[in-house]
């Protein structure tokens, strides 16, 4: 039996792709985006980038409030448009704003594990990108095993955001948007219990 990979299937070149195109793509783990039509595919989350996003949605989804939704995965058209089409490590979203095919409305909360090969464009590219979309909170998780680190960034009033928190290794990571959470970096990708004793709910 053979696997159909990205290379069996014929995509448009005539015209800048949507996300209807994605629809016959492999699900190989791959991440398939589209920036203005062009395609962009990273690999799937592996070892440390996967152990610490998995760790991160644990603590997230342990702490979101009723109303919010913690999503791996889920695929946003950026203002409707469906040739920007991005797909964040994790996001926290209103439950009243799902779509069960992908977002069209900004989450309250995105998050990417930034790898080598992806750093400059989280920090850069998409940073950029959510900022003009709207998407309230933006975190970058940075899973190096010497120097883990987590850097928030919050929108304000005027549309722009503030780097709100850096923080490395064993500091502390606190904020309260978009709900009360607090996270050591080193937690992430340390060898030993990561787990927070958590009192009884």
């Amino acid at each position: 039996m053979s696997v159909m990979g990205i290379n069996d299937v014929r995509l448009p070149d005539d015209r800048p792709l949507t996300v209807d195109d994605l629809e016959p793509l492999p699900d190989d783990g791959n991440r398939y985006e589209l920036m203005y039509g062009v395609l962009e595919v990273s690999p799937a989350p592996t070892g440390d980038h996967a152990d610490a996003l998995h760790r991160l949605e644990f603590l997230l989804e342990f702490h979101r409030p009723p109303e919010l939704k913690v999503m791996r995965g889920q695929g946003v058209n950026l203002h409707g448009d469906p040739t920007r089409h991005r797909v964040p490590d994790t996001t926290v979203i209103r439950r009243e704003d799902y779509e069960p095919r992908y977002q069209i409305l900004p989450a309250v909360l995105a998050v990417e594990v930034a790898s080598p090969g992806t750093a400059l464009r989280d920090r850069n590219v998409k940073r950029a990108e959510y900022e003009e979309f709207g998407i309230e909170n933006y975190w970058i998780v940075v899973p190096d095993r010497d120097h883990p680190s987590i850097t928030a960034y919050e929108l304000q009033p005027d549309g722009r955001y503030i780097e709100a928190a850096h923080v490395v290794g064993d500091e502390v990571f606190t904020t309260r948007r978009p709900f009360p959470f607090s996270l050591v970096p080193r937690r992430l990708v340390t060898e030993g219990e990561w787990r927070p004793a958590f009192p009884p709910r």
